[in-house]
């Protein structure tokens, strides 16, 4: 992975690695860490919806 300076470009990247994590743990039966996945993927996306102009919806940091 390139060095990438852009924060929206950056979380996208974390949000698809997430998103492919979450699968695979679906995929595994892994219920616990699906739900904490699940919960990363959520404040990755409220952060994203925040450089979008969007409404932060919460996880905890600005």
């Amino acid at each position: 992975m390139t060095r990438n300076d852009d924060p929206f470009d950056r979380l996208t990247a974390i949000a698809q690695l997430i998103a492919d994590a979450l699968a695979l743990a679906d995929e595994g039966s892994e219920s616990l860490l699906g739900a904490k996945l699940s919960d990363a993927q959520a404040c990755v996306d409220s952060r994203l919806d925040m450089l979008a102009g969007g409404r932060r919806l919460g996880c905890g940091r600005s």
